[in-house]
Order: structure tokens, then sequence, then C-alpha cells
């Protein structure tokens, strides 16, 4: 899929080009049934002509943007149910002490 200039891939996301919204969340809500008025409603920082550009992208490519989106969100839902590393109580310890003032003698 050729991106248009108001597009860009990061990290394997696509995003609105000056912005940080990503292509599934203007879309999404599109196929639910939203306006391009809505989405404005929705992202205040997007102009209406954004909007409709994103949403005339996607009517022209929608084989290979509905497998975008499906594939980006699967990817979604493996890392949301992956679980959470969090720090280990060594690395806790580590935190704590280097938080705690030296203790003098």
């Amino acid at each position: 899929m050729t991106m248009p200039e108001f597009l860009h891939q990061e990290d394997g996301e696509i995003f609105l080009t000056g912005h940080r919204i990503a292509l599934q969340h203007i879309l999404v809500p599109y196929q639910e049934g939203a306006s391009p008025e809505m989405l404005v409603q929705l992202y205040p920082t997007l102009s209406l002509a954004m909007a409709y550009r994103v949403i005339a992208f996607y009517l022209d490519n929608r084989q290979e943007v509905d497998e975008y989106l499906i594939d980006i969100q699967a990817e979604i839902a493996k890392q949301a149910s992956m679980p959470r590393r969090g720090p280990t109580v060594a690395e806790l310890k580590k935190r704590l002490d280097g938080l705690q003032p030296a203790k003098s003698a």
C-alpha cells in the first residue's frame, strides 16, 4: 500500500502526519457509522478536510486497509493478553536503597 503524504508509518503503525492519531482511531469509528463531522468532534486537532482525505484513502484502498486494521487489532489484542512484566523484588530493593539517604556512622 502506497502511503499518501498525509499518512506515515512508525513502528508498524500508520499515523496521520503531524498528529499522534493512528489510522485505526479514525477508521474504526467510521466503520461503526461515525460521520467525518463526528470524527472531528472526537479529535479536535483533526480538520474536516483531513477526515475526508483519510476516508477517501480508505475507500480507494479498502482491501489493503481492512487487512491492516485486522492485523493491528490482532496485535493490540495479543499485547493486551500478555502478562505485564513488573520489576523484580531485587530491582525494587535497589530502587528503594537508592532513594534512602546514606546512614552516617
